[in-house]
């Protein structure tokens, strides 16, 4: 419970409603029962969100995703190929969740965030030179846990448009 309600925090993006939310569920239902449903209604009404999806991956389901990831960087091309695979017993196949994603320079540090909402996706990002990975949920806003990260110099030569390699199916069998 603690962990999704960490996650609904993040997900929110903003701390005002977020925390009226938990005054609103807490006045609602004070002195009395309450069901997961009953937090998801108010924090639909409240956020504007449809967190439906949520709800239902985080409360009602089990299991958290693995993520692994290859990047590469070349001039202000960031290039991230980031897979999920789904703990050995979690009910959902793919988790779809926002990720902080920590880029590093000598001057600065930049948070991009990403959904991460297939198995497998590749992101292209234009960053200023210098930028290199730093981790990817930094803060551990996410329950989640991670194989690798690697850099990948061979990554920037996959063509954006096209799908990842693994992701690429031959029908019908034979073919």
């Amino acid at each position: 419970g603690a962990s999704v309600t960490h996650m609904l925090r993040y997900l929110i993006n903003n701390d005002s409603l977020f925390f009226q939310t938990l005054r609103n569920y807490q006045q609602q239902f004070s002195n009395g029962n309450a069901i997961t449903q009953d937090m998801n209604t108010i924090a639909n009404q409240v956020s504007g969100q449809t967190l439906d999806t949520f709800f239902n991956q985080w409360a009602y389901k089990y299991g958290y995703p693995v993520y692994s990831a290859s990047w590469n960087r070349t001039g202000n091309d960031f290039h991230l190929l980031l897979k999920q695979t789904p703990k050995v017993s979690a009910s959902v196949a793919c988790f779809k969740m926002p990720l902080d994603i920590m880029l590093h320079s000598a001057s600065r540090d930049t948070m991009i965030r990403i959904m991460a909402d297939q198995p497998e996706q590749l992101y292209h990002l234009s960053v200023s030179a210098g930028d290199s990975l730093v981790a990817i949920d930094p803060f551990h806003w996410v329950l989640d846990s991670f194989s690798s990260i690697v850099h990948d110099r061979s990554l920037s030569q996959l063509a954006l448009n096209e799908p990842a390699v693994s992701a690429i199916k031959i029908y019908p069998n034979p073919a």
